[in-house]
């Protein structure tokens, strides 16, 4: 199983995950990718899980989605969801992959009820309208701060065309 990530948080980079994928599949590897940073925060149309070519993908959605902690998504290519189970077996034991992890007991599921209109909300936005946003405002906090610094800064992450995911690192001033 390789695990791959989809945009690491430091230094910030998109990796291109869909040529990673291909190359793990071409060794007859399954694959799983952590979105963790890609959901909400790519630029372009948005992310189409499926079309990166992963077995498993996974991401959870507090960080771009605007959702409260505790909501994720667990996507798995069809064939390969009779190999993945809950952790816990509650009352939906053998009724098929969604229904399985579908009730695992009494807990609050305010989160995960939070996703659907999270995912509407940035439907109606656009995706890469969002990412546009966001990187621009990454980009004037990164010049705000060379000018206060007087400096110019070594800026880590990005795809060395302007572009994000929502995130740069910022090479700190020496201290006198």
């Amino acid at each position: 199983l390789a695990v791959l990530d989809h945009v690491v948080s430091f230094p910030p980079v998109v990796l291109p995950v869909q040529e990673m994928v291909a190359a793990c599949k071409a060794a007859h590897a399954l694959v799983l990718v952590d979105g963790a940073h890609a959901v909400g925060s790519l630029p372009g149309p948005g992310l189409s899980i499926p079309d990166v070519g992963a077995d498993f993908h996974t991401a959870n959605l507090h960080k771009w989605c605007c959702t409260p902690k505790g909501s994720a998504l667990l996507w798995v290519r069809r064939p390969l969801q009779p190999l993945v189970l809950p952790v816990v077996t509650s009352h939906g034991y053998g009724l098929g992959f969604h229904t399985e992890f579908l009730w695992q007991g009494t807990a609050d599921m305010t989160a995960w009820m939070a996703v659907p209109a999270a995912l509407a909300v940035l439907r109606a936005l656009g995706p890469g309208r969002v990412a546009e946003h966001n990187n621009s405002m990454v980009q004037a906090a990164a010049a705000l701060l060379r000018g206060m610094w007087g400096q110019q800064l070594r800026v880590l992450g990005g795809d060395g065309r302007g572009a994000t995911s929502g995130m740069l690192a910022l090479e700190l001033p020496q201290l006198s």
